[in-house]
């Protein structure tokens, strides 16, 4: 999780005071979603070049991941291109156990989860 934090240290958010929670507390998910979230960045990148887009949390949140960012130096337009990716990782949270990385499904146990059959209360 380290390298994530470490690769993308000039897109993470840093406000005055008390700070984002991703530089507080760093990435709040499993293992399992780190290409996830590395393939999602990197394309946020692509499309910004000029850094005007940070990242100010990342989280999982009700079964699937959260990737939130710091727009206030962006246009509506890079905005809205940034959401747009942003929306399709998120959506391919819901099929990618949060632990290893394999296919996987939202498991209700008592709190939402992605978790492949292997990481589930139905393969132990």
């Amino acid at each position: 999780m380290n390298d994530f934090m470490e690769k993308y240290k000039d897109r993470i958010f840093y406000p005055e005071g008390e700070g984002s929670t991703l530089s507080k507390y760093g990435l709040q998910i499993k293992d399992g979603w780190l290409d996830l979230i590395d393939r999602c960045a990197a394309e946020i990148c692509e499309i910004d070049k000029s850094g005007k887009i940070r990242f100010s949390q990342i989280k999982e949140k009700f079964g699937g991941l959260r990737f939130y960012t710091d727009n206030s130096l962006a246009d509506m337009e890079l905005w809205l291109k940034v959401r747009e990716v942003i929306s399709k990782y998120e959506k391919e949270s819901y099929s990618i156990c949060e632990i290893c990385g394999n296919p996987g499904e939202v498991r209700n146990t008592r709190k939402p989860t992605v978790t492949c059959i292997e990481h589930s209360d139905m393969g132990k």
